[in-house]
């Protein structure tokens, strides 16, 4: 089975047995936290996996699942050098 990141990449694979549990890698400290690459208006932080593995009958990809954090910015209009404005 693999387990792939946010941004398609394999990142822990494993061979397991029919009928048996497979371990969270990130829990077990094979891998650090998954990531996924921030846009202009979304980073993200990640929740869980999409599945559940805890009985697995078949080959499997388990892929991360984030929580979508909108991105602020902040804009400043200047003169001259003198911040007029912030927004």
């Amino acid at each position: 089975m693999r387990f792939i990141d946010g941004n398609n990449k394999v990142i822990y694979e494993d061979w397991i047995e029919e009928n048996t549990a497979a371990t969270d890698p990130v829990l077990a400290g094979y891998v650090g936290v998954p990531t996924k690459i921030a846009d202009t208006q979304y980073s993200y932080a990640w929740i869980s996996w999409n599945v559940e593995f805890n009985n697995i009958t078949a080959p499997l990809d388990v892929y991360a699942t984030f929580n979508q954090i909108l991105r602020q910015y902040t804009v400043r209009f200047k003169n001259s050098g003198i911040i007029i404005q912030d927004t």
